[in-house]
């Protein structure tokens, strides 16, 4: 088992021994009202109410725990240089591609460019669009598929803790996931139809699904996994004398891929965004992608919708293309998520699945509900009870390299946009006590996303998402995704870095004192800022013109540690001399101050 594996089970033993009792409650009660309900008889109009209950509140839902993580950043970083006409790029006149979401990028830009609004706000807006559509979608593909009677999907889909955590978020998370609804929807026949509009003979449903997963894809790459997973569906769907046809329709709208990947390669140089070298995406790492694998569905509540799905899309009497679509999808993106080791974000990667779980679950009870209807009553009370579960990360912290951002990352204020996070702070005080007076040092940092957005400056990612050097750097151990790459201290020198963040590359806390850089907004020894190498030019610009950074003092430390020389060996004095020519000496010069520490390195 898993090192990691055993303490997600205990967490998960522990949710269940607190929350199990009110949960069993409301299983009971969901339960009594089904079986005496049997929710069926419900108008057209009744059920799209119902619908749109449902989706307005979720929206609610979503923006009650509105938050925009810092990777949300470094998207609406390439958007907001593209408005100013320097490009998609992070660094101006820097091409590399840092992000994975093409089609979200433009769409946020669209959205500033045509409303003025910021662009975070954008972002939310449009995830909130999102989330409306979800579960307004899957409620309109059930009624194809199942009838009228109760939206069961569209109540699971809309109270679906994960589902909710990411509804928000900045990202194209939601969107990903409603792009592959509607190619799901686009194969499934209307029964409301008349056998003269129904399009089952002509290769239009195709094309659909075809531009939807096009859309998807250029939302997020991983999505190609369900580009074959579609031609299947699409093949079993179609009349035999039209397959060819058919197939032909659903690969058309592949030629915008292509146009999109010569693009790529003449703009940025590359057949793969920079963030697939940064992430290993070519490696295994089955170990994380288990405990990741089980943090979701342990702590969503969704295992028993996977398991119903699975059954479904054997036994179940819905059409064949539709359950083997909804089946394949399923196990394709289990089988890649857990290969690459899943991510960082709790559940993110799942959030796709979830409207066809939620579909398949309403199949197997509304199949299960004219003859087995205690069954079914059981189920769905064993449904709608797992609602509001969400991750079984604690709010606030970070276990097997997994975060529950949107607990992170909160919304405090909706316009202008505002984090209740310490890089949003430090974010908009660089921009404010630096780029605003014209101070514009090159910065390397870890987490880029608002710093780099709000800083307006120069930045060098440690982790090499936007680096091209570092992102193909060998990787070592594996441990936190996104985050096992790190640049060296030699190459930032060669792309001018002054200040950095970051724990590992500042040293131990003995060496800020010299080195050390406290920002307005205090300090922080989990990130301290630091000088690289040691710039005159830079620390008596921002003493003149940012007095809000504290700065250090090197000949004044230099000076106490010449002073306490005699309790230094000689080893130790070298050792500091090492590290001094390289920071300070070799820029500065300063014999004077140097000659007393090199005699003492050299021995008694």
């Amino acid at each position: 088992m898993s090192p990691f594996f055993q303490p997600v089970l205990d967490a998960w033993l522990e949710r269940i021994a607190e929350e199990g009792p009110l949960r069993g409650l409301v299983w009971l009660g969901v339960a009594a009202v089904f079986f005496a309900a049997r929710a069926g008889g419900l108008s057209d109009t009744a059920r799209r109410a119902l619908i749109g209950v449902a989706s307005a509140g979720a929206v609610a839902a979503a923006a009650a725990r509105a938050s925009v993580v810092d990777d949300a950043f470094i998207a609406l970083r390439y958007a907001r240089n593209l408005l100013d006409g320097h490009g998609l790029v992070f660094n101006v006149g820097e091409r590399v591609e840092g992000y994975t979401d093409l089609l979200w990028v433009l769409l946020v830009a669209l959205g500033t460019w045509v409303s003025g609004v910021e662009l975070p706000l954008v972002a939310l807006m449009l995830n909130l669009v999102v989330v409306a559509a979800n579960v307004a979608l899957v409620g309109a593909t059930a009624r194809r598929l199942h009838g009228a009677g109760f939206p069961l999907a569209a109540v699971l889909l809309a109270g679906h803790g994960v589902f909710l955590n990411h509804g928000t978020t900045g990202l194209e998370t939601g969107l990903l996931a409603l792009l592959v609804q509607l190619a799901l929807h686009a194969l499934v026949e209307d029964p409301r139809a008349s056998d003269a509009r129904a399009p089952a003979a002509t290769g239009r449903p195709a094309l659909l699904a075809g531009t939807a997963l096009v859309l998807a894809v250029l939302t997020r790459p991983d999505a190609a996994l369900f580009l074959p997973i579609a031609a299947l569906a699409v093949w079993v769907r179609a009349p035999r004398d039209a397959r060819l046809r058919h197939i032909l329709a659903l690969a058309a709208p592949g030629l915008l891929l292509v146009g999109v990947q010569a693009w790529r390669l003449a703009y940025y140089g590359e057949w793969l965004p920079n963030t697939a070298y940064a992430k290993s995406a070519d490696g295994a790492y089955w170990s994380q992608g288990f405990v990741y694998l089980a943090e979701f569905w342990l702590g969503s509540a969704s295992l028993p919708g996977a398991i119903v799905a699975s059954v479904w899309a054997f036994r179940s009497g819905a059409p064949a293309h539709v359950r083997l679509f909804v089946g394949l999808a399923s196990a394709a993106q289990i089988v890649y998520v857990t290969r690459v080791g899943g991510d960082f974000m709790s559940g993110r990667f799942f959030v796709v699945l979830l409207p066809l779980l939620a579909l398949a679950a309403e199949g197997a009870w509304r199949d299960l509900r004219p003859a087995r209807p205690v069954l079914a009553a059981a189920l769905a009370g064993l449904l709608v009870a797992g609602l509001g579960s969400g991750s079984l990360q604690r709010p606030g912290y970070v276990r097997w390299y997994i975060a529950d951002e949107s607990s992170l990352y909160r919304v405090k204020r909706w316009s202008p946009v505002v984090i209740d996070h310490t890089s949003y702070a430090i974010g908009n005080s660089v921009g404010q006590t630096l780029t605003d007076r014209g101070i514009r040092p090159t910065i390397a940092l870890g987490t880029i996303g608002m710093v780099g957005y709000y800083g307006r400056l120069p930045l060098i990612d440690l982790h090499g998402l936007t680096d091209r050097t570092v992102a193909r750097t060998a990787s070592g151990k594996r441990g936190h995704i996104g985050h096992e790459k790190m640049a060296s201290t030699s190459y930032l020198r060669t792309r001018g870095v002054t200040l950095v963040q970051s724990e590992g590359l500042c040293g131990d806390e003995a060496w800020w004192g010299i080195r050390g850089v406290i920002p307005p907004t205090g300090p922080n020894p989990k990130k301290p800022w630091c000088f690289l190498r040691w710039d005159p030019a830079l620390a008596a610009e921002m003493r003149a013109r940012a007095p809000e950074w504290a700065l250090p003092d090197p000949e004044a430390w230099i000076d106490t540690y010449t002073a306490g020389l005699a309790g230094q060996t000689a080893q130790e004095a070298a050792a500091t001399l090492a590290f001094l020519d390289t920071w300070y000496f070799d820029i500065v010069g300063d014999p004077a101050r140097r000659r007393p520490i090199a005699a003492r390195a050299e021995g008694p």
